[in-house]
């Protein structure tokens, strides 16, 4: 997740997904070219169901798999606001800032061949409540660092005021 605001009242941040929506674009665009040469030749059941699948395709993608996350906590309104945004519509979600124990990372290790073969993935979780719950602020687990980062930007926001 990206930071967008960072002060000591607030801290905002977002994952828009732009990499693999633009692969995907692609890859969908494929097909679509695929379906204009096939009609073009005079194919046209075969360019029809091509067509048929880049727009099926088209609608998984952006429906189901491509989705904004903006996480907002804020001081002053006590709260912490997560959103969710796809195609299909907007979840929000709202929790008591007292609430809020930090932030961790959670990973899974993936077992496959190869360079893969014990690749580590994460995704950043709050810890609510006096449970402990854990809130992922990622439906999907990944690869790389974003996850370390977006939690230590949440811990360094909220603990200067948990602490004090």
């Amino acid at each position: 997740m990206k930071v967008i605001e960072s002060t000591g009242e607030r801290l905002a941040l977002e994952d828009r997904p732009v990499f693999l929506g633009v692969f995907m674009a692609i890859f969908i665009l494929g097909f679509a070219w695929r379906g204009i040469s096939d009609a073009l030749a005079g194919d046209l059941s075969a360019a029809f169901g091509t067509l048929a699948l880049a727009i099926g395709t088209t609608a998984l993608t952006f429906g189901v798999l491509i989705e904004v996350v903006q996480l907002r906590l804020d001081r002053a309104e006590g709260l912490i606001r997560l959103r969710r945004t796809k195609a299909t519509g907007t979840r929000e979600e709202s929790f008591p800032l007292s609430e809020l124990h930090g932030a961790e990372v959670e990973s899974r290790r993936a077992f496959g061949s190869g360079k893969r073969r014990q690749a580590a993935t994460h995704r950043a979780v709050l810890i609510l409540g006096a449970d402990q719950r854990r809130v992922p602020l990622s439906r999907t687990f990944a690869r790389g660092r974003g996850a370390e980062l977006t939690a230590e930007a949440i811990n360094r926001w909220w603990r200067p005021i948990s602490n004090g």
